[in-house]
């Protein structure tokens, strides 16, 4: 206990020490080492009297600073003060400042702490002064900047410095970067006002799961980010367990119950050679968050050196992708669509490739997802659109009568820009529309069938032919494929496995009648043997594409292929 005698206002004959600190105009403060309230002066105590409620207790001498200040500020601002204090405590600074706001009777109050270390047993004496009057316009302005102002919580920006902060400090920190899966969906179906609500609702019970020592902000959108500290990567996965229990209820809102989940990466300072700052350590935990919804969502993921490769790979596409100049690396390959009981090519699909200058020929599943992404995709496609309509343009010319698919992205679809750039493209190279066909995903549709089949109608009434792409790999319903203008049914390729394991044809048959009672084509994709040709002509689909037929390749090899066609017709026909 501190040789500083004065206990309270109340007592009589203070020592030298304590009369100096008590007739300081500002609330102060010591604080032992456990944490407790050495000595209070009398500003303390009649802060307290303006602060706390009538009848609520005011704490002074043996009480717990922490649990004293927790009485009148949030987590975020109590976590800050706990770390910088115990830098002070254990000597790795020599003083902390911290300005904090509180509500008092009368309004609101800005404080800055400032607390120094007096002896060797640890000691601190920490003054909190009124600065109120002096918080000009500027000075609120900042402050609020640094709150977030739908939830209350720390903003982005004050994420950032207490992380920088946290990394500063002797103690291994880790970071949980939380984002809502599908929050999209409510969004654009129930509007902001509920998904703003949801945020709060969200913020709250976050809140009573996270520990008492972090500290939680909302990095924006449906981003949350909490700041563990002293918390190493393995304790940071079982705290991101906790705090997805917070999803396990559904959320009452707008008269509905909403069921949601949560994917969460994670990225600590333990166990790193050299130091890390704060940019890269939330890197890190949002690369760990795009690994877990890339997983399939719903999940905890914990960052690995990989995931950082990945990230600057994923840098470097969106970066590419972006600029122009790289569309004269992109390269578009056809693969025929046969049509079985002749067995001649009847059309054709337009895939696109990327011949990177030092990763060769790349296949779309390596740049594309990273495309959609950064919406990098519409302008690509447009592109694609432009160069496929004029080959198309030049094999009629040649006589060579051939329609052909191009994939379209739900991102295109959403940027309500498809109809104008297809009508751009088709006008510019004078083709008849029902020479294209637009292969469109169901789940592409289903993520806004509404003003998605707007446009699908303006297409088919241009001409535009219009097909499903991956069929069974979606959620359609008859009553959806119905009220959509479709020409075609592709059947995805896991389908065409799935039959081949059961060794069956029942379920390709159920959907090619389908297919054929709403008056679609039905074409098989990813046929590569002999066997699973049988059975799509056994379940009566008519065309099928797959590497049994041709890959695709670039369109000068696609004149030299149907030439050797002609000259020997297709083998696999007599046993088809």
């Amino acid at each position: 206990m501190l040789t500083v005698e004065v206990a309270s206002p109340d007592m009589h004959e203070p020592n030298l020490g304590s009369a100096a600190l008590d007739a300081l105009p500002s609330p102060t403060v010591v604080m032992e080492p456990g944490g407790l309230i050495g000595w209070a002066n009398r500003a303390w105590w009649e802060a307290g009297e303006a602060l706390l409620p009538k009848g609520v207790e005011r704490r002074g001498e043996g009480a717990d600073y922490h649990a004293a200040m927790a009485r009148v500020l949030p987590t975020s601002d109590c976590s800050a003060i706990r770390a910088g204090l115990s830098a002070v405590m254990d000597g790795s600074t020599a003083c902390f400042q911290y300005e904090y706001s509180c509500s008092i009777r009368s309004g609101r109050a800005w404080f800055h702490l400032e607390a120094s270390r007096i002896d060797d047993a640890g000691n601190i004496v920490i003054t909190h002064t009124d600065v109120t009057r002096r918080v000009s316009d500027e000075k609120t302005r900042a402050w609020q900047a640094g709150l977030d102002p739908l939830t209350a919580l720390p903003s982005r920006a004050r994420l950032y410095g207490l992380v920088a902060d946290a990394l500063s400090g002797p103690q291994p920190c880790t970071v949980l970067y939380l984002d809502v899966d599908g929050f999209k969906t409510v969004n654009d179906s129930l509007g902001h006002q509920v998904g703003d609500l949801l945020i709060r609702v969200l913020a709250d019970r976050l809140g009573r799961r996270a520990r008492v020592s972090d500290v939680m902000g909302r990095l924006g959108g449906d981003e949350f980010l909490v700041l563990a500290y002293d918390c190493d990567g393995e304790r940071g996965l079982a705290l991101a367990e906790d705090l997805r229990g917070a999803f396990a209820e559904p959320f009452a809102l707008a008269g509905m119950r909403l069921s949601l989940t949560a994917s969460i990466g994670v990225a600590s300072s333990a166990g790193r050679t050299g130091s890390v700052d704060a940019d890269t350590l939330i890197g890190d935990a949002d690369a760990a968050l795009y690994a877990a919804k890339g997983a399939g969502r719903d999940r905890v993921h914990l960052f690995t050196r990989e995931l950082r490769d990945a990230a600057r790979w994923r840098l470097e596409v969106a970066t590419k992708l972006a600029d122009p100049a790289t569309y004269d690396q992109l390269e578009v390959h056809y693969q025929p669509i046969m049509h079985l009981p002749s067995g001649k090519a009847s059309a054709l699909e337009a895939l696109i490739r990327w011949r990177h200058p030092e990763r060769g020929l790349m296949m779309p599943d390596s740049f594309i997802p990273v495309a959609e992404e950064t919406g990098a995709v519409v302008p690509m496609t447009r592109w694609l659109l432009d160069e496929v309509i004029r080959q198309t343009t030049e094999w009629a010319v040649e006589g060579v009568d051939v329609s052909v698919g191009i994939n379209i992205s739900a991102c295109h679809l959403s940027s309500g820009t498809l109809v104008a750039d297809v009508r751009r493209a088709l006008s510019a190279h004078d083709l008849p529309a029902d020479h294209l066909v637009l292969e469109l995903t169901e789940t592409s549709i289903a993520e806004d069938p509404v003003r998605g089949g707007e446009q699908m109608r303006e297409l088919v009434a241009m001409g535009v032919r219009l097909a499903i792409d991956d069929f069974g790999t979606g959620w359609s319903t008859l009553a959806r494929l119905l009220a959509m203008p479709m020409d075609t049914l592709k059947l995805d390729r896991s389908l065409l496995q799935g039959v081949c394991a059961s060794d069956g044809v029942d379920v390709m048959s159920a959907i090619v009648a389908l297919a054929d009672s709403l008056r679609l084509r039905s074409t098989a994709e990813g046929v590569e043997t002999l066997d699973q040709l049988r059975m799509v002509s056994e379940a009566g689909c008519d065309y099928a594409q797959g590497w049994l037929f041709a890959r695709a390749m670039p369109a000068a090899d696609l004149g030299r292929w149907m030439k050797a066609r002609v000259a020997d017709p297709s083998p696999w026909l007599d046993t088809a």
